[in-house]
């Protein structure tokens, strides 16, 4: 998807991260397709038995812990810090890797990744889920965010444009909150909803 968003084909999608890399070559909506808690670090229990709930990536990586990565993803704010230690990342590239990834942890091939608590859930079993534990990110924020894209079209530009304009209007409230009601438990979705009211769009977003 993200190679189709880059061609000057009509191509449009929804929950892709913004990145400034990326806002060059797609058009995104002003307000996020939705919300969605963080990537979390995960390992084998007995790899973070000793770590507190929430952990800093960049001091995991001066204690010489290694990790596995995605090439086909951002990592946000976390990117520049992977970059300076690629001796210990293990980049993961091809057909099936989000498949890999955790399934380097059970294998021993690498001490944490860094993934979505859902991903992980999805690719492996209960019981090799059972196996694993994880920590919150400090570097991060509490919630990511993914928008609706286009590709860098004047279709795109057209379509983007109706977007911005459907979702700032006060309809979209009650769908978008039942969506991320549905989606997350009541205080997560809760303060989903505060940052859509504070941040996109005050004077309609009432609950």
């Amino acid at each position: 998807m993200l190679k189709q968003l880059s061609t000057q084909t009509n191509v449009c999608s929804f929950n892709i991260l913004k990145t400034t890399q990326r806002e060059k070559q797609f058009i995104f909506s002003a307000m996020p397709s939705s919300m969605f808690l963080q990537r979390r670090v995960f390992g084998l229990k007995e790899t973070l038995k000793d770590l507190p709930e929430q952990v800093s990536i960049s001091k995991l990586l001066a204690n010489k812990y290694t990790f596995a990565t995605l090439t086909s993803t951002s990592y946000q704010e976390l990117d520049s810090m992977l970059a300076m230690y690629q001796h210990q990342i293990m980049p993961i590239i091809g057909a099936g890797d989000f498949s890999r990834l955790a399934k380097l942890l059970l294998h021993k091939r690498v001490d944490m990744i860094i993934d979505y608590d859902m991903s992980v859930k999805h690719f492996l079993t209960p019981q090799q889920y059972a196996e694993l534990d994880s920590r919150e990110i400090i570097e991060y924020p509490e919630f990511n965010s993914g928008y609706f894209a286009c590709s860098r079209t004047q279709v795109g530009a057209e379509v983007i444009e109706q977007i911005d304009a459907l979702m700032q209007s006060a309809k979209m409230h009650q769908p978008i909150k039942q969506y991320h009601y549905a989606s997350f438990k009541p205080e997560v979705a809760a303060r989903i909803m505060t940052i859509y009211k504070t941040y996109y769009k005050p004077d309609t977003y009432n609950d």
